[in-house]
């Protein structure tokens, strides 16, 4: 009898244990974010400092630039489908996803991502007319390239992006989302605690990882750990933080470059109403918006973003 105590505790343990593995199962399996999702089967080269996934051949070219502590996986197996007549390219952007080992001697700032990126297409010889797509950080990327590149490049896309016009403002947004979101966002202890763990830890961190974002396919989750601090630090307050992209925007305006701004309407990133206004402020602009998905717009609805991509939406 002394043992019932014990033996029911553990019993209550294992009970809890397998309704939080068939909870997280459950959630899984519906999420849609992971429904429409499978990993591509496309090689992988590595130009420049990049690692990236290259497919198709043709004239001209699609780039797709992926968020912060994320990786070209993230657009999985459906967005190949876009390299008809052209070749896309999908990068691990620097020191990130199979990237994270590339140094970057002056920190991974705007310059040297945008290096990256210049170095990435020079040595693949993408010269022809350049249509560059990102997600979260990698649309504030496409817009500030599209604007260095501006004379081969016919067309960008930025999904979710994260256009704050200064840092304070967008630290404000980001508080505004949690206090998770708050500590692991900026620059505080939780956040470098949680980074240097990872970093020594990058197998047992994936996973967990994958257990705590059910809704994301688990091999998107796992290669989300693949960062370091500088580069994460580095890309949150040089790029994402960054309040440059309005020259940019400016630029390829001036150069009557099409400029499409897309969200899903329960997206806490953009700022409410930005894109509207400046699809009101410039000719080139567009605004859209996905009537349900949140910050996984790629993921929880990639047919409505090959459309976008491919330029049939304006079609419909």
């Amino acid at each position: 009898m002394p043992t019932t105590g014990p033996v029911l505790g553990s019993r209550a343990v294992g009970a809890s244990s397998v309704a939080l593995g068939a909870g997280w199962v459950v959630r899984h399996a519906t999420a849609p974010t992971v429904r429409g999702w499978r990993a591509s089967q496309a090689p992988t080269v590595t130009a420049g400092p990049l690692r990236s996934r290259v497919v198709g051949s043709g004239e001209g070219a699609l780039l797709l630039l992926h968020g912060i502590v994320g990786c070209g996986a993230y657009f999985g197996a459906c967005y190949d489908a876009l390299a008809r007549g052209r070749r896309l390219v999908v990068p691990d952007l620097l020191g990130f996803g199979d990237s994270y080992r590339s140094e970057a001697p002056s920190g991974y700032d705007l310059e040297a991502h945008l290096d990256a990126l210049d170095a990435l297409v020079e040595e693949l010889g993408l010269h022809g007319p350049l249509t560059v797509a990102g997600h979260s950080m990698g649309a504030v990327l496409a817009l500030q390239w599209a604007a260095r590149r501006d004379v081969e490049v016919e067309r960008v896309v930025a999904m979710s992006a994260p256009l704050y016009t200064s840092a304070e403002e967008g630290m404000a947004h980001v508080r505004g989302m949690g206090r998770l979101e708050e500590l692991m966002a900026l620059d505080g202890p939780v956040a470098r605690t949680a980074c240097a763990w990872m970093c020594r830890h990058r197998t047992t961190a994936g996973w967990v990882a994958a257990a705590l974002k059910p809704h994301l396919p688990v091999p998107v989750a796992r290669r989300g750990v693949l960062h370091t601090w500088p580069s994460y630090l580095g890309s949150m307050e040089h790029v994402v933080l960054s309040s440059s992209w309005p020259a940019a925007l400016s630029t390829l305006a001036d150069a009557g470059i099409p400029v499409e701004l897309a969200a899903g309407a329960q997206d806490r990133v953009p700022v409410a109403g930005r894109a509207d206004g400046l699809a009101g402020q410039y000719a080139s602009v567009t605004s859209r918006t996905h009537p349900t998905a949140d910050h996984d717009l790629p993921l929880a609805d990639p047919a409505w973003c090959r459309r976008l991509l491919a330029g049939d939406l304006a079609a419909r």
